[in-house]
């Protein structure tokens, strides 16, 4: 595996992570209560930090039993940003 190829898997990581968040705000504005990316961020701080944290240990697990390529680093991205979602909402519905 040449050296570069871990910084375009790093970066599709990345785009997946992006690519799922875009999701949720683009949702949003078709259920009629639009967000700004910032306001996003902020609001669900801790979902976001589980985002990066999860996306960077599927990251080193890929990386470390030979499975990353492109494509699943792309795909590993939006399953983290989807849990982090998924696991956010659960327990926001629990405090509430």
């Amino acid at each position: 595996m040449p050296e570069n190829t871990i910084y375009i898997e790093l970066l599709m990581l990345l785009v997946g992570v992006y690519a799922h968040f875009l999701k949720t705000v683009i949702q949003s504005k078709k259920d009629g209560a639009p967000i700004a990316l910032r306001h996003y961020w902020v609001n669900n701080a801790y979902q976001t930090q589980l985002t990066v944290i999860t996306a960077f240990l599927v990251f080193m697990g890929m990386l470390q039993t030979g499975q990353l390529d492109p494509v699943s680093a792309f795909f590993a991205g939006i399953a983290c940003n989807s849990f982090s979602d998924v696991l956010g909402s659960r327990i926001k519905n629990k405090i509430q």
